[in-house]
């Protein structure tokens, strides 16, 4: 079963790329499950099947998880592959555990250096976000879009 946490930065994901004109969709392949895909569009509306950015969401700790989550990324092959720590659901889990804040941020920044130091390895372009800068991200296009369409309507 999905975490809350993670159906919120999966959703987020595909509505940014929807934003961003893109063609998103939940999963690359049912061999290859990844969180989210987006397709380019190309000019003329049609789209490709080569994946511009694929994402996988991190909602644990466990080095194991992250290396399948790396894994998947190399199979897909995207022009990036994105690695979304959802920092505000391991915060959240951390909290009900008894941890300090202190000792949730430096879990937090282990998980990041753990990720990355697996993703120094790997020839696939990959790279590490948290679900507090996706969502930074998700603002930044919406705010830009709602701008467009006022400047548009003058």
């Amino acid at each position: 079963m999905m975490r809350q946490g993670h159906r919120q930065a999966q959703n987020l994901f595909l509505e940014l790329g929807r934003i961003l004109g893109h063609r998103p969709v939940k999963t690359f392949s049912p061999r290859w499950p990844t969180d989210g895909v987006w397709f380019p569009k190309l000019n003329d509306g049609i789209t490709t099947e080569s994946p511009l950015v694929a994402v996988e969401v991190i909602v644990s700790e466990g080095a194991k998880a992250i290396r399948g989550s790396i894994g998947v990324l190399e199979a897909v092959s995207p022009a990036l592959g994105l690695l979304i720590v959802q920092d505000d659901d391991i915060a959240r889990r951390l909290r009900s555990q008894g941890y300090t804040e202190e000792r949730i941020q430096q879990t937090l920044k282990h998980t990041i250096e753990q990720i990355n130091d697996h993703i120094s390895h790997t020839r696939q372009r990959l790279d590490v976000w948290t679900y507090t800068y996706l969502h930074r991200r998700y603002h930044l296009a919406t705010t830009a879009t709602i701008a467009l369409r006022k400047e548009k309507s003058l």
